[in-house]
């Protein structure tokens, strides 16, 4: 629905779905969420799937993930689902000892996810501009990236070379930036780390 009036980048993360859980819950799998609390993120394309998928849980409606994850600690909720990353992040940063984390399997399709920049169809110039930023990147440059969110790694090997420098970008494209020196982003605070 969104690719009548969105323009998407290649995907730059791919996200794994996990469900979060009381460690004492005895919830193991998707199939023990029959007839639980199952918190849902009120407004994310997810949440529609999720009711379908599991239509013998009680949907209890929070405003975003941290709220959903705190339900669960709380015991207002029996589990939340969303991707490990930002589950992970968020148990992190709210220090949500008694949860636990585990990866499931939905469906093919919803199982693993990816991430992309979009625009506007109407910023065909900067979906441009985004996607050549993108395809720039090494993977040792998409891997100091991820760990500062994701992965907090030991010792991350300097790049010793970016390639952005070398970014060719059509006359159009240069000057299209010249004239947005500010490019605007809206994300969601509540969807660290991946919305930052």
């Amino acid at each position: 629905e969104r690719e009548a009036y969105a323009l998407y980048t290649d995907p730059f993360q791919s996200t794994a779905i996990a469900m979060a859980v009381r460690k004492e819950s005895g919830i193991e799998d998707t199939q023990d969420l029959k007839g639980k609390r199952l918190a849902l993120l009120k407004g994310y394309g997810t949440t529609e799937v999720l009711l379908k998928k599991f239509p013998d849980s009680i949907p209890i409606m929070v405003n975003n993930l941290h709220e959903g994850l705190s339900a669960v600690s709380f015991g207002e909720a029996d589990a939340v689902i969303d991707t490990i990353g930002s589950m992970s992040y968020v148990v992190i940063q709210q220090t949500l000892t008694n949860l636990a984390i585990k990866r499931i399997e939905i469906d093919e399709q919803s199982s693993n996810g990816y991430m992309h920049f979009v625009t506007t169809k109407d910023k065909p110039l900067l979906h441009s501009i985004l996607q050549k930023g993108i395809a720039s990147l090494s993977p040792e440059e998409h891997a100091r990236i991820r760990s500062k969110w994701v992965l907090q790694m030991e010792h991350t090997p300097p790049v010793e070379k970016t390639r952005a420098h070398t970014l060719k970008f059509s006359e159009e494209e240069k000057k299209w930036l010249q004239a947005h020196p500010s490019i605007r982003f809206t994300g969601d605070p509540n969807y660290l780390p991946f919305e930052a």
